[in-house]
Protein backbone atom coordinates (compact mmCIF):
# COMPACT_ATOMS: atom_id res chain seq x y z
CA UNK A 1 0.00 0.00 0.00
CA UNK A 2 1.22 3.31 -0.82
CA UNK A 3 1.11 6.56 0.64
CA UNK A 4 2.19 10.09 0.76
CA UNK A 5 3.96 9.01 4.04
CA UNK A 6 4.76 5.00 3.42
CA UNK A 7 6.09 2.87 5.44
CA UNK A 8 9.47 1.65 4.38
CA UNK A 9 8.50 -1.09 2.46
CA UNK A 10 5.77 0.75 0.44
CA UNK A 11 6.17 2.89 -2.80
CA UNK A 12 5.76 6.36 -2.40
CA UNK A 13 4.46 9.27 -5.12
CA UNK A 14 6.44 12.35 -3.81
CA UNK A 15 4.71 15.49 -2.11
CA UNK A 16 5.84 19.05 -0.77
CA UNK A 17 4.62 19.65 2.58
CA UNK A 18 2.95 23.18 3.16
CA UNK A 19 5.37 23.35 6.21
CA UNK A 20 8.19 22.41 3.40
CA UNK A 21 6.96 24.83 1.10
CA UNK A 22 9.77 27.04 0.02
CA UNK A 23 9.41 30.38 -2.89
CA UNK A 24 7.72 30.15 -5.46
CA UNK A 25 6.05 26.92 -4.66
CA UNK A 26 5.14 28.58 -1.45
CA UNK A 27 3.81 31.29 -3.34
CA UNK A 28 1.59 29.20 -5.34
CA UNK A 29 0.58 27.47 -1.98
CA UNK A 30 -0.94 30.75 -0.84
CA UNK A 31 -2.45 31.79 -3.76
CA UNK A 32 -4.31 28.10 -3.77
CA UNK A 33 -5.34 28.72 -0.33
CA UNK A 34 -6.89 32.25 -0.74
CA UNK A 35 -8.49 31.42 -3.43
CA UNK A 36 -10.38 28.52 -2.77
CA UNK A 37 -10.98 29.96 0.66
CA UNK A 38 -9.38 26.75 2.68
CA UNK A 39 -6.35 26.10 4.77
CA UNK A 40 -4.89 22.57 3.58
CA UNK A 41 -3.61 22.42 0.42
CA UNK A 42 -4.87 19.19 -1.69
CA UNK A 43 -2.96 15.93 -2.02
CA UNK A 44 -2.88 16.23 -5.37
CA UNK A 45 -1.75 19.78 -5.71
CA UNK A 46 1.16 18.79 -2.99
CA UNK A 47 1.93 15.59 -5.20
CA UNK A 48 2.76 18.00 -8.61
CA UNK A 49 4.42 20.62 -6.54
CA UNK A 50 7.36 18.01 -6.65
CA UNK A 51 7.47 18.43 -10.85
CA UNK A 52 9.39 21.15 -12.14
CA UNK A 53 6.86 23.52 -13.51
CA UNK A 54 3.97 21.06 -13.18
CA UNK A 55 1.98 23.09 -9.98
CA UNK A 56 2.69 26.46 -11.68
CA UNK A 57 1.32 25.30 -15.12
CA UNK A 58 -1.82 23.71 -13.42
CA UNK A 59 -2.58 26.63 -11.45
CA UNK A 60 -2.20 29.25 -14.13
CA UNK A 61 -5.31 26.76 -16.12
CA UNK A 62 -7.09 26.20 -13.01
CA UNK A 63 -7.30 29.80 -11.51
CA UNK A 64 -9.24 31.87 -13.79
CA UNK A 65 -12.09 28.85 -13.64
CA UNK A 66 -12.22 28.91 -9.55
CA UNK A 67 -12.00 32.68 -9.15
CA UNK A 68 -14.87 32.84 -12.65
CA UNK A 69 -17.43 30.36 -10.31
CA UNK A 70 -17.41 27.59 -13.29
CA UNK A 71 -15.53 24.70 -11.29
CA UNK A 72 -17.57 25.49 -8.37
CA UNK A 73 -20.97 25.47 -9.81
CA UNK A 74 -19.86 22.48 -12.01
CA UNK A 75 -18.84 20.71 -8.43
CA UNK A 76 -22.51 21.57 -7.09
CA UNK A 77 -24.08 20.03 -9.63
CA UNK A 78 -21.75 16.77 -8.79
CA UNK A 79 -22.66 16.56 -5.31
CA UNK A 80 -26.23 16.95 -6.08
CA UNK A 81 -26.36 13.75 -8.58
CA UNK A 82 -24.20 11.97 -5.89
CA UNK A 83 -26.61 12.80 -2.92
CA UNK A 84 -29.43 11.75 -5.29
CA UNK A 85 -27.66 8.33 -6.06
CA UNK A 86 -26.82 6.97 -2.32
CA UNK A 87 -30.26 8.75 -1.15
CA UNK A 88 -32.25 6.57 1.25
CA UNK A 89 -29.31 4.35 2.11
CA UNK A 90 -26.32 5.85 2.55
CA UNK A 91 -25.88 6.06 6.00
CA UNK A 92 -25.83 8.91 8.78
CA UNK A 93 -22.63 10.75 10.45
CA UNK A 94 -24.96 9.92 13.48
CA UNK A 95 -25.60 6.00 12.57
CA UNK A 96 -22.20 5.17 12.54
CA UNK A 97 -21.00 7.09 15.95
CA UNK A 98 -20.69 10.33 15.31
CA UNK A 99 -21.34 12.68 18.03
CA UNK A 100 -20.81 15.58 20.10
CA UNK A 101 -17.25 14.52 20.83
CA UNK A 102 -16.19 13.98 17.22
CA UNK A 103 -18.35 17.43 15.68
CA UNK A 104 -14.63 18.14 14.27
CA UNK A 105 -15.07 15.38 12.35
CA UNK A 106 -18.23 16.21 10.64
CA UNK A 107 -16.39 19.49 9.74
CA UNK A 108 -13.60 17.73 8.22
CA UNK A 109 -15.93 15.88 6.13
CA UNK A 110 -17.77 18.62 4.97
CA UNK A 111 -14.41 20.44 3.65
CA UNK A 112 -13.40 17.33 2.00
CA UNK A 113 -16.48 16.70 -0.11
CA UNK A 114 -16.79 20.20 -1.11
CA UNK A 115 -13.18 20.27 -2.02
CA UNK A 116 -12.42 17.17 -3.44
CA UNK A 117 -15.99 17.93 -5.89
CA UNK A 118 -13.97 20.84 -6.64
CA UNK A 119 -10.79 19.40 -7.84
CA UNK A 120 -12.59 16.13 -9.64
CA UNK A 121 -13.60 18.73 -11.94
CA UNK A 122 -10.40 21.13 -11.84
CA UNK A 123 -8.35 17.95 -12.87
CA UNK A 124 -10.69 16.86 -15.71
CA UNK A 125 -9.99 20.39 -16.94
CA UNK A 126 -6.58 19.49 -16.52
CA UNK A 127 -6.66 16.17 -18.78
CA UNK A 128 -8.40 18.30 -21.40
CA UNK A 129 -6.24 21.54 -21.59
CA UNK A 130 -4.37 19.53 -24.41
CA UNK A 131 -7.52 19.39 -26.67
CA UNK A 132 -9.46 22.44 -25.88
CA UNK A 133 -8.90 26.01 -25.11
CA UNK A 134 -8.15 26.83 -21.61
CA UNK A 135 -11.55 28.94 -21.33
CA UNK A 136 -13.56 26.38 -22.21
CA UNK A 137 -15.90 26.01 -19.11
CA UNK A 138 -19.04 27.04 -19.38
CA UNK A 139 -19.72 29.66 -17.09
CA UNK A 140 -21.46 30.23 -14.02
CA UNK A 141 -21.41 30.86 -10.26
CA UNK A 142 -22.06 28.66 -7.51
CA UNK A 143 -25.62 28.74 -5.87
CA UNK A 144 -26.32 27.93 -2.05
CA UNK A 145 -25.59 24.49 -1.22
CA UNK A 146 -25.80 24.73 2.50
CA UNK A 147 -25.43 20.77 2.91
CA UNK A 148 -21.87 20.54 1.36
CA UNK A 149 -20.30 24.08 2.80
CA UNK A 150 -17.71 23.26 5.39
CA UNK A 151 -18.30 25.82 8.29
CA UNK A 152 -15.73 26.92 9.09
CA UNK A 153 -12.86 25.76 6.78
CA UNK A 154 -9.89 27.51 8.78
CA UNK A 155 -11.05 25.50 11.84
CA UNK A 156 -9.56 22.20 10.39
CA UNK A 157 -7.00 20.76 12.56
CA UNK A 158 -3.53 20.04 10.70
CA UNK A 159 -2.97 16.78 8.68
CA UNK A 160 -1.20 13.89 10.84
CA UNK A 161 2.20 12.81 9.30
CA UNK A 162 1.26 8.95 8.39
CA UNK A 163 4.69 8.38 10.73
CA UNK A 164 2.02 10.00 13.49
CA UNK A 165 -0.69 7.59 13.14
CA UNK A 166 -0.66 4.37 16.02
CA UNK A 167 0.18 1.28 13.71
CA UNK A 168 -3.31 0.40 14.55
CA UNK A 169 -4.91 3.77 12.81
CA UNK A 170 -2.62 3.16 9.88
CA UNK A 171 -3.72 -0.49 9.72
CA UNK A 172 -7.14 0.87 9.27
CA UNK A 173 -6.74 3.79 7.29
CA UNK A 174 -5.22 1.13 4.85
CA UNK A 175 -8.03 -0.65 4.60
CA UNK A 176 -10.33 1.94 4.30
CA UNK A 177 -8.35 3.12 1.58
CA UNK A 178 -8.94 0.30 -0.65
CA UNK A 179 -12.86 0.50 -0.39
CA UNK A 180 -13.91 1.53 -3.71
CA UNK A 181 -11.08 1.17 -5.63
CA UNK A 182 -10.92 -1.30 -8.93
CA UNK A 183 -7.24 -1.45 -8.41
CA UNK A 184 -4.28 -1.40 -6.03
CA UNK A 185 -4.38 2.63 -4.67
CA UNK A 186 -1.37 4.35 -5.41
CA UNK A 187 -1.49 6.62 -2.68
CA UNK A 188 -3.51 7.38 1.09
CA UNK A 189 -6.68 9.39 0.76
CA UNK A 190 -5.87 12.50 3.11
CA UNK A 191 -9.34 12.48 4.34
CA UNK A 192 -8.63 8.81 5.83
CA UNK A 193 -5.22 10.58 7.42
CA UNK A 194 -6.84 13.09 8.90
CA UNK A 195 -10.07 11.18 10.39
CA UNK A 196 -7.63 8.96 12.27
CA UNK A 197 -7.53 12.02 14.67
CA UNK A 198 -10.61 10.55 15.96
CA UNK A 199 -9.66 6.73 16.12
CA UNK A 200 -12.93 5.79 17.39
CA UNK A 201 -14.68 7.27 14.61
CA UNK A 202 -12.27 5.68 12.06
CA UNK A 203 -13.31 2.13 13.28
CA UNK A 204 -16.66 2.74 13.28
CA UNK A 205 -16.58 3.81 9.59
CA UNK A 206 -14.69 1.05 8.51
CA UNK A 207 -18.07 -1.31 9.41
CA UNK A 208 -20.32 0.80 7.60
CA UNK A 209 -18.25 1.11 4.55
CA UNK A 210 -17.53 -2.58 4.37
CA UNK A 211 -21.52 -3.03 4.04
CA UNK A 212 -21.48 -0.73 1.20
CA UNK A 213 -18.89 -2.15 -0.70
CA UNK A 214 -19.93 -5.56 -0.31
CA UNK A 215 -23.29 -5.20 -1.49
CA UNK A 216 -22.08 -3.04 -4.36
CA UNK A 217 -23.80 0.38 -3.67
CA UNK A 218 -20.30 1.91 -3.45
CA UNK A 219 -19.21 1.42 -6.67
CA UNK A 220 -22.56 2.47 -7.89
CA UNK A 221 -22.44 5.63 -5.80
CA UNK A 222 -18.84 5.64 -7.69
CA UNK A 223 -20.09 5.40 -11.23
CA UNK A 224 -22.23 8.87 -10.43
CA UNK A 225 -18.98 10.68 -9.88
CA UNK A 226 -16.99 9.09 -12.96
CA UNK A 227 -16.52 12.17 -15.55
Amino acid sequence: MASSNPSPASPSLAEIPEAGAHDTVAALYRDLLATLGVDLVNLVYRHLATVPDALAWAWASLAPHFRSGAIDAQAQALRAQVRQAIAGWAPTFEAIGGGPASAGALVLARAYNLNNSRNLLALQHLLQAGTRAAGALPPGAPGPDAAAQPSPTHALPPLPAWTDLRPADRATVTRLNRLGERAEPTIVASLYRHLALWPELLDAIEPALLRLDADGRMASALDHAVL
